[in-house]
């Protein structure tokens, strides 16, 4: 599960937003021994407009937990370019592109970088979808170029509708 501070387009929390979650997965029908991971991500993103209307988002984010038995720090800075774009009447549309560098410490090293190119359609004020493609480069993995294609559903929670 992931909890958001603040919702995206809250106008108090324009600027800054931060998350906190916890990750855990394991390999399927051997009840983990093939793989197993848990950690607890911490995220800070800071956010300012740029000339045209741009939105630069940069965000920092921290997970500290086991991989495999092993304990793994690891930190992630992704930089966000974004504009929204009016389609019909109410519907907007906002692509974007962000580039992530990754430090890992069990190589000691920022061994992943990775690119992603996509968009964001609201579907209702507390509800959007996220479709994108993603290519990552990663110096440690058996498989070092990756391309993918992903959909994700956003929901957005307001801090009083959690604490009132």
């Amino acid at each position: 599960f992931d909890w958001l501070v603040a919702r995206e387009n809250s106008e108090n929390f324009r600027n800054f937003t931060a998350r906190l979650g916890y990750y855990y997965a394991q390999s399927l029908g051997d009840g983990g021994a093939a793989y197993r991971e848990q950690y607890i991500p911490a995220e800070f993103h800071i956010r300012a407009y740029s000339i045209g209307g741009i939105l630069v988002t940069d965000r920092n984010r921290v997970e500290i937990g086991k991989t495999g038995g092993t304990n793994v720090f690891r930190y992630r800075n992704r930089l966000t370019i974004e504009r929204q774009f009016k389609l019909i009447d109410q519907i907007r549309i906002t692509p974007y592109a962000n580039i992530e560098a990754s430090y890992d410490s069990r190589y000691d090293t920022f061994n992943r970088i990775k690119t992603t190119v996509g968009a964001k359609l609201p579907i209702f004020s507390f509800l959007s979808i996220d479709g994108y493609y993603a290519f990552s480069n990663d110096t440690r993995s058996s498989i070092q170029n990756k391309h993918g294609a992903g959909l994700t559903l956003n929901l957005y929670v307001e801090p009083k509708d959690i604490f009132n």
